[in-house]
């Protein structure tokens, strides 16, 4: 959960402090934390009354999140945004690295209830490293 925030949409960053969370519950970034971290890019979105809600992620590295954290936002592009989860001590590599992050306005039109249930939602592709 956050705790304070931090930004200027004009210099394109973003800080939040999140709540020192103990136990991960078996998760190497807690969902609740990266979902956090996903919240602070809200300061770098234009003052709107639309809902905008989270459309992609182009690259992530989850490596592990744990103790006092805080979430820096960079803009990277108009539309797209780095999130970064880190410990409050310093010199810390990042825990999570979100590069590429959008976020899309909520069409109302798509909001209202879907006439048939769609079976397919999404697609994943998957690409090997080479160590």
């Amino acid at each position: 959960a956050l705790q304070a925030l931090w930004g200027s949409r004009e210099a394109g960053v973003g800080v939040g402090r999140l709540r020192r969370r103990c136990n991960r519950f078996g998760t190497q970034v807690h969902p609740a934390d990266l979902d956090g971290a996903l919240q602070t890019s809200g300061l770098l979105l234009p003052s709107s009354a639309e809902l905008r809600l989270p459309f992609v992620v182009g690259e992530a590295t989850l490596v592990g999140a744990k103790g006092r954290m805080c979430a820096v936002v960079e803009r990277q592009a108009p539309e797209k945004m780095g999130v970064l989860l880190a410990s409050m001590r310093g010199g810390a590599a990042a825990m999570a690295r979100l590069d590429g992050f959008e976020t899309r306005v909520l069409d109302p039109a798509a909001a209202q209830p879907a006439a048939q249930k769609p079976s397919h939602l999404y697609v994943i592709g998957w690409e090997g490293l080479k160590p």
